[in-house]
């Protein structure tokens, strides 16, 4: 009864999303090199594509630096700093975005939890608030390389306005094609709180590559 009550909202939620939301294709790569004993190095291109009316919403660069604080017993913890470069149609020059990141994640047998808290700031983006809070949490199916499962919730609250801006839930599946090499897929739904009407259904391949 219960997962039947599960289903049944999960399914209305996604048809009442259909009816008033845009479809999106997200792409990203990032390629991941270790400089030295828990410092790593990070390029992350990007793009999103509006399939709705076949155009670019968005496309950017990420860099940033990740260091290893602890990985142990508890879990393993870590921070990064970086920068983005973003373009948007209609905007002159780049966007620029710097952001800081702690990244903590824990395995339970076959699961691991994993929680990324992320304060950015932006500048020359349209539509956007300038100062960020977001946190985000994932539960993933770890006991095999080419079925692992996830489901995500993040939320994104603007810090001049002190209210909640975006709320994205995802579900997907992770495949480690190699040791250095893993592809995400995933379908996200996202929605804006300040514009009730602005909700997007998106797909999404995320390929990650270490150096």
């Amino acid at each position: 009864m219960n997962k039947s009550i599960l289903y049944f909202t999960f399914f209305i939620t996604l048809f009442s999303f259909s009816q008033k939301s845009e479809l999106e294709l997200w792409g990203k790569m990032s390629f991941k090199e270790k400089i030295k004993k828990k410092l790593f190095f990070s390029l992350e291109p990007g793009s999103r594509y509006n399939l709705d009316n076949f155009f670019f919403t968005k496309q950017f660069l990420d860099i940033s630096l990740e260091s290893t604080i602890y990985k142990g017993n508890l879990g393993e913890w870590s921070l990064d700093i970086g920068g983005r470069l973003t373009k948007i149609p209609d905007q002159r020059g780049a966007g620029k975005r710097q952001y800081f990141t702690s990244y903590y994640s824990k395995k339970l047998r076959v699961l691991s939890i994993s929680w990324r808290s992320r304060l950015f700031f932006e500048q020359k983006i349209t539509n956007y608030n300038k100062k960020y809070f977001r946190n985000k949490i994932t539960i993933q199916y770890n006991n095999s390389d080419f079925f692992r499962p996830f489901i995500d919730g993040e939320y994104l609250c603007g810090l001049n306005s002190n209210n909640i801006n975006k709320i994205r839930y995802s579900f997907g599946n992770s495949f480690k094609i190699s040791k250095k090499r893993t592809i995400k897929l995933f379908y996200r739904l996202q929605s804006t709180i300040e514009a009730n009407t602005d909700k997007k259904r998106i797909f999404g391949i995320y390929i990650s590559q270490k150096l």
